[in-house]
């Protein structure tokens, strides 16, 4: 442009880009009307500018015939002459939309990374440089580690480590694992700036171009939570994974424990049947059969208390008692199998009487448990020692053998359900284990405490039981009342329905050695029909039946003229709480639990008889 007589020359590709007419004449106006508006401004101010500087330099857009627009990078220089006037200026203008929308799409796309960061709440996002010094942080980092952006920014990112790991130089071999292998993953315990601690979860990435490593990315996550979740889960399953090997132990002790009694009544059944068995080893085979029933009856009670104390159905008739009163309950359960062992039971008991807040069966139960242990696992011909000791509000019991002791590492859980002390195949003295779950559980109900102690393997134990004293004001409970003698059957009339034919056949039999006259029906319409005809005082009824249960007998029989008469006593297998509430309900006068004892049915004709 000749600025002294206005006249403008643009070259052919200048009128292309600006999008004038060859033939157009150009002036100053027309070129500032090709500008979009918002430029317009910024241009003038630089064609001021190089009026005082010389040089003019500006960006600007160009409307498109076809819509959108084309930026411009123009760029012009005075000429002055000899007198230093301004006589023309000259200059270039260059396309450069491209880089323009290259540079619009990087911008959209940092403000989209920056929103992303800066909405990563619960990530820490930051960099440092090559040299490990922080050089961004964002919102997410500031709320896992508790730093503002301003007091990090500089500082070295190893103060995010724990001291730890700082002196194992831990923050420098992640930067060299990262540089060497693209990234490198972390989990590691790290500070806040509380300084207290958390688990995180984290991977480093390199930073550069061309190859060159200018600094690195961090992004981590606080998995504290996640991790204890994990490690509760993963204590969850081994707890699992023990329980199913205490309950596999259990189940092969269970059978072994009710095997053993099979083989000597098997045997004893066998003495009984052949002919010209004399009385003395008759008499034998009875009460040896007798002693493997009551212990087969004592396992299936042991099952049945600790289902009934884990679901809260065992309720304690609490009475104030002498604990030399259950002590020597306790004993006298526990003395045949001492003797059989051939142990030596030393009693210490207080010069005065203590008395205590107790069940006394329950209670005596804790007792028989803990000293029917130590005869099991003392070897033949052992030590067992039962001492009493008071303190303050408290009495305690010591049951302490000289046995095979217990390993170490079994005490803290011997109390455990199904936990067995030795090898389930090497318990030749039997157990379920669940004796001394029993043990605390009842003792715990009694608001007292049980514990272990032993020297180790062939060292003896010792289990100490805590109970309160009751208050000397609390009424002593009556003696236990005798059961009733037994009595002979006086011709009454029973009827026994069970669809177990030997059950039915051996109770039947029993009935009539002591004087029944007795009827026996396998179902329960055969029951309803033997008892119209029959007319029986007594009914044994099993609950437990096909085509009719028990129950629904029961209530028809009482729903027949005759039905008022009978006692119906229910005699199954089915023993809890609510089993007997749903007898009561179908009408029976009594719930016995099989195998029901001699003793038990002769005391009931006793009431008949009466």
């Amino acid at each position: 442009m000749d600025l002294r007589t206005q006249r403008a020359f643009w070259s052919p590709l200048t009128r292309e880009l600006l999008e004038v007419a060859p033939e157009t004449p150009i002036t100053f106006d027309l070129y500032e009307s090709r500008l979009h508006p918002d430029d317009l401004g910024r241009d003038r101010r630089a064609v001021a500018e190089c009026l005082a500087t010389g040089r003019y330099q500006n960006e600007y857009r160009i409307p498109l015939a076809g819509g959108g627009w084309r930026w411009i990078d123009s760029r012009a220089k005075l000429v002055r002459d000899t007198q230093g006037h301004i006589v023309r200026l000259f200059g270039v203008v260059s396309d450069i939309t491209a880089r323009k929308e290259a540079e619009e799409a990087r911008a959209r796309s940092e403000e989209r990374l920056r929103l992303i960061l800066e909405s990563a709440k619960d990530y820490a996002i930051f960099t440092v440089d090559a040299r490990g010094i922080v050089t961004s942080w964002n919102a997410g980092a500031k709320n896992v580690f508790g730093h503002e952006e301003h007091e990090i920014l500089g500082k070295d990112g190893a103060v995010l480590f724990t001291p730890e790991d700082r002196a194992r130089g831990v923050p420098e071999k992640e930067i060299r694992a990262a540089r060497r292998d693209g990234r490198a993953h972390s989990e590691r315990w790290h500070l806040r700036k509380n300084g207290t601690r958390f688990w995180g979860s984290g991977l480093m990435m390199p930073l550069g171009d061309g190859g060159e490593c200018h600094g690195f990315l961090k992004i981590m996550r606080d998995w504290t939570e996640a991790r204890r979740s994990k490690e509760l889960l993963e204590r969850q399953a081994e707890a699992l994974r023990q329980a199913d090997r205490r309950k596999d132990e259990f189940l092969a002790t269970l059978a072994h424990e009710l095997r053993n009694p099979l083989a000597p009544l098997r045997n004893g059944l066998e003495i009984l049947r052949r002919a010209g068995v004399d009385e003395e080893m008759a008499e034998r085979a009875r009460a040896m059969m007798e002693r493997q029933l009551g212990q087969m009856v004592h396992l299936i009670d042991d099952l049945l208390n600790v289902s009934r104390i884990s679901r809260g159905k065992v309720e304690l008739r609490k009475d104030r008692v002498a604990l030399a009163q259950v002590l020597r309950g306790a004993i006298e359960t526990v003395q045949p199998l001492i003797e059989r062992q051939h142990h030596e039971l030393t009693v210490e008991s207080l010069p005065e009487p203590v008395f205590v807040e107790a069940d006394v069966v329950r209670l005596a139960q804790v007792f028989a448990n803990l000293l029917g242990n130590a005869a099991k696992f003392t070897p033949p011909g052992g030590h067992i020692w039962l001492t009493v000791e008071r303190r303050s509000g408290e009495v305690v019991v010591r049951v302490k053998d000289d046995g095979i002791g217990i390993e170490p590492e079994m005490l803290p859980r011997v109390f455990d359900l199904f936990a067995q002390v030795t090898d389930a195949h090497e318990r030749s003295q039997g157990g379920l284990g669940i004796g001394l779950s029993l043990v605390k559980q009842l003792v715990e109900m009694h608001g007292g405490a049980v514990e272990a102690s032993s020297g180790g393997l062939d060292m003896g134990s010792e289990f100490t039981v805590h109970l309160p004293i009751a208050a000397s004001s609390s009424r002593p409970a009556e003696p236990p009342a005798l059961a009733c003698e037994a009595v002979q059957g006086a011709g009454h009339r029973v009827l026994v329905v069970d669809d177990n034919r030997d059950a039915a056949l051996s109770l039947a039999d029993f009935l009539e050695l002591i004087g029944c006259d007795t009827r026996v029906a396998h179902d329960g319409f055969e029951g309803l029909r033997l008892a119209a005809e029959f007319s029986p005082e007594l009914v044994f009824l099993d609950i437990g039946m096909p085509t009719m249960n028990g129950y629904e007998t029961a209530r028809r029989m009482r729903a027949e003229p005759w039905g008022e008469k009978p006692v119906l006593v229910a005699l199954t297998g089915w023993g809890q709480e609510e089993d007997k509430a749903r007898a009561r309900e179908a009408g029976f006068d009594r719930h016995i639990v099989k195998p029901a004892a001699p003793e038990v049915l002769e005391a009931l004709l006793a009431e008949l008889q009466a």
